[in-house]
C-alpha cells in the first residue's frame, strides 16, 4: 500500500507519498509518523479485491486491524488525506473574567444566554489558550475563526482583532505575541439583526510545532469602531487538519 509522511523518514520529507515493506509502514502508522492513502482515482495503489474484503471484516491475513481501522478512517474523511476539524471555544466555555475589559454574559432566557456580549462602547477582550490535538496534522496551517452576530442590524462595521503567541510544546522556548490581527467577514450580513456571521483571522503558519503545541491567543472587539450596538459571540473556533487516529505515545 502507500503511505503518506505526516514527518520526515530517512530521505522522505514530510507529506512525500511513498511505499515501503508492509512492516515498517505498518510501525510508521502505529508511530504516528504516517497514514494509509486511499484514493482510487488517482496514482496511488488502489486496494485489490482482498484488501477490500478485508477491510469489510476488520482485517485478514493481508491487511491487520489496525491497517483495515487506519484505511476505514481515511474513506470516512471522503477519501482525502487531511480533513478539516473545529477546535472548539464556545462562548459559556470562556471565562471573561480572566482577561481585561471582559464582555458581559447575557442572562436572559428568552435571548441566548451563556453568549458573550462585546460593547459597542468600550475594549472588550477576552483570552484563553489552547492544546493543539493528536490527531494535527503537525506543522499545517491553522484558521482561528469566530461565531457572532448583532443584536440590532448595522451598516456600521463591528472590528474584531485576534492576538496570539505559540508557546510550544516540551522543550520548546515560547515565540513572540503577534497582533492585531484584523478579522475579515467571511459569510452572515451583520445588517440583518441576530444573522450568523462568521468572521475569519485568516491562517496561522505552524511549521515545526509538533502535536500537543500550546497556543495563547486573545480575541478583542474595539468599542472605537463604526458600530455603537453591541455584537454576540456565540464561539470561537480553531479550524484545523487532521491527518491520523492519534500519535502512539502519551507526549508527541
Amino acid at each position: 500500500m502507500t503511505i503518506l509522511l505526516l514527518r520526515p523518514y530517512a530521505t522522505f520529507a514530510q507529506g512525500s507519498t511513498i511505499d515501503l515493506d508492509n512492516a515498517t509502514e505498518a510501525a510508521l502508522v502505529g508511530q504516528g509518523r504516517a497514514t494509509y492513502t486511499v484514493n482510487p482515482g488517482s496514482a496511488f495503489s488502489p486496494l485489490t479485491a482482498t484488501e477490500q474484503q478485508e477491510l469489510r471484516d476488520g482485517g485478514g491475513s493481508t491487511l491487520t486491524r489496525a491497517q483495515a481501522t487506519a484505511v476505514r478512517d481515511l474513506l470516512a474523511c471522503n477519501d482525502s488525506f487531511l480533513a478539516w476539524e473545529d477546535l472548539r471555544f464556545p462562548a459559556q466555555g470562556i471565562n471573561p473574567a480572566g482577561s481585561e475589559n471582559e464582555p458581559d454574559v447575557d442572562d436572559v432566557l428568552t435571548s441566548f444566554p451563556g453568549t458573550l456580549l462585546f460593547s459597542g462602547s468600550e475594549d472588550n477582550i477576552i483570552a484563553g489558550v489552547a492544546q493543539m490535538p493528536h490527531a494535527w496534522f503537525a506543522g499545517s496551517v491553522i484558521r482561528p475563526h469566530i461565531h457572532w452576530s448583532n443584536p440590532t442590524g448595522t451598516a456600521n462595521a463591528v472590528t474584531w482583532e485576534f492576538w496570539y503567541r505559540i508557546a510550544g510544546s516540551g522543550g520548546d522556548v515560547s515565540g513572540p505575541l503577534v497582533g492585531p490581527i484584523a478579522g475579515t467577514l467571511a459569510k452572515g450580513s451583520p445588517t440583518v439583526s441576530d444573522e450568523m456571521c462568521y468572521t475569519s483571522f485568516g491562517d496561522i503558519d505552524m511549521t515545526g510545532q509538533a502535536e500537543s503545541t500550546m497556543l495563547a491567543w486573545q480575541i478583542r472587539r474595539l468599542g472605537s469602531d463604526a458600530s455603537a450596538g453591541t455584537a454576540r459571540l456565540f464561539e470561537f473556533d480553531i479550524h484545523y487538519q487532521i491527518g491520523k487516529l492519534g500519535t502512539a505515545s502519551t507526549f508527541a
